[in-house]
């Protein structure tokens, strides 16, 4: 997201001092809990619920009764409560499929902008893949 320009994070934890420094900036914050029950991660929700003016969308496994109450919105994702095999693979797959049908839908309502500026970007692909040689000294 950050290629069209979208200001975005990745945290594993609460960062109370740059919350507290956007606190009335609209945002959304994305929760990822694999089983819903994350203790972390529904003090998290609670916490950007209450103390912040973020949009809380929690994107969490079928134990989600506590978490669901801090989140606006809730999508449930697989998980197969198995923590000691490869079933874990299923719900890193069914988060990502989450987020790619987010992003596919951001793209949709703007892809022309965002065609157009690729298109712009390209006439400077010249100095973007070094293909002539660069006078440093203008």
């Amino acid at each position: 997201m950050l290629h069209w320009g979208v200001e975005c994070s990745v945290y594993e934890s609460i960062n109370g001092h740059y919350l507290a420094a956007r606190k009335n900036k609209k945002t959304i914050a994305f929760l990822i809990s694999f089983t819903g029950a994350n203790r972390t991660v529904i003090r998290m929700a609670r916490y950007l619920r209450e103390a912040t003016n973020n949009y809380v969308v929690g994107i969490v496994g079928p134990h989600n009764h506590v978490i669901r109450k801090w989140c606006h919105e809730v999508v449930e994702i697989a998980n197969r409560d198995s923590l000691v095999s490869l079933d874990v693979i299923t719900s890193f797959s069914a988060a990502t499929y989450v987020f790619d049908i987010f992003f596919s839908l951001l793209l949709s309502g703007c892809y022309e902008k965002h065609a157009n500026s690729s298109l712009e970007m390209l006439t400077y692909r010249h100095i973007l893949l070094d293909e002539v040689d660069i006078d440093f000294e203008k």
